[in-house]
């Protein structure tokens, strides 16, 4: 399934911009999540609240809540009735802390893809590490699961 999936997509290497089935290249459409925190992620700030966790993002000046009060996930995203939610770039996250140092996040309602679920960890490790562990999951089983990882540094009061 996933050949299947990935034959879909036409990269913007062997097109130009007109070509590509890309809509970040080829409509100016936002990156959204994930991809601005892996492909444009120039300089991140993280702001913690009472009930929330905002990461800001300097490339295009977005930002993305993720609340802790414990709320559950929008069930109704993407849908046809009246009390169904829209789709968003940055989608619906809630959030947790395992620990002192692991802070997980569950998205969904995510433009182009509402029916998959992203659960997102970010470890704060010793020496200002800071690590990032996505995974990718689709209910329905339109679209292959997947995983990445990435490190960054990063300084206090930067």
């Amino acid at each position: 399934m996933g050949q299947q999936v990935m034959s879909q997509r036409k990269p913007i290497g062997r097109y130009g911009p007109a070509g590509t089935n890309d809509p970040s290249a080829r409509y100016c459409d936002p990156l959204g999540f994930p991809l601005n925190f892996i492909y444009q992620n120039r300089a991140m700030s993280v702001a913690t609240m009472p009930d929330r966790v905002v990461f800001l993002l300097q490339f295009g000046g977005f930002w993305r809540e993720v609340w802790t009060d414990g709320r559950p996930l929008p069930t109704k995203v993407g849908g046809d009735d009246r009390d169904s939610l829209d789709p968003t770039y940055m989608g619906y996250s809630t959030g947790h802390w395992e620990d002192d140092y692991n802070f997980v996040i569950d998205t969904t309602g995510l433009y182009r893809s509402v029916p998959n679920q992203k659960i997102n960890e970010w470890l704060c490790v010793p020496s200002e590490t800071l690590k990032y562990l996505q995974e990718q999951g689709d209910p329905a089983g339109s679209y292959p699961d997947a995983q990445q990882q990435r490190l960054g540094r990063g300084g206090r009061g930067r």
